[in-house]
């Protein structure tokens, strides 16, 4: 009994075979992939972003007296989603006064007018505290002055650790109390390193 012969292979279909390429992916896909990749890193970048600490200061809820202007009550809040430790508030002060019993308080400038907020002050009660999630503490400026006050331009500064991170951070909001065209007082917010939008009394 004679063994069957080898199968013959055809030539051509083995040279078809050599020359193939796999199927490129279609353009459509290949975006989607990238969408896809992209999402995922802003994701994480947001994420991230997130637990980065943060805190935050607000106005005064209640009108400004105008026989004591700085009796208004600011807070301090933590907004971010972990706790802070040794939290402690100074108050930084461009200029008190106008007028003043003892005179104005005004502290130095940089060339382009804004201030340094280099003249600051301790407040009584405000030092190493714990702010959880949602805290926060109530900042009366009223406490360090006293006398008839007409302007202030001053800086709440926050100063802080993040709970993982043994490191002390700073924070300045800067709150303005003017009069307006009408003589009544009100606080503003105003950008740390910019010039008072008046000239300060002389």
């Amino acid at each position: 009994m004679s063994n069957p012969s080898p199968k013959r292979t055809n030539p051509k279909k083995q040279a078809q075979k050599a020359t193939r390429t796999p199927q490129e992916e279609p353009l459509s896909h290949r975006s989607v992939r990238w969408l896809v990749a992209a999402l995922s890193i802003l994701a994480s970048l947001v994420a991230l972003l997130s637990l980065m600490p943060r805190v935050s200061a607000s106005l005064p809820s209640s009108p400004v007296d105008p026989n004591d202007i700085l009796s208004g009550s600011f807070e301090v809040s933590n907004t971010g989603y972990i706790p802070l430790k040794d939290v402690s508030i100074e108050l930084a002060s461009a200029y008190i006064g106008n007028p003043a019993p003892d005179g104005s308080l005004r502290g130095p400038f940089k060339d382009d007018g804004s201030p340094t907020f280099g003249l600051r002050f301790q407040l009584a009660g405000m030092n190493h505290h714990y702010l959880g999630i949602d805290d926060r503490l109530t900042v009366n400026p009223g406490t360090q002055f006293q006398g008839e006050i007409g302007v202030a331009d001053i800086a709440i500064v926050v100063k802080y650790q993040p709970w993982f991170i043994p490191i002390q951070r700073e924070k300045l909001f800067r709150f303005i109390l003017m009069p307006d065209r009408q003589g009544r007082i009100y606080w503003r917010s105003w950008p740390v390193d910019e010039r008072a939008p008046d000239a300060y009394p002389n």
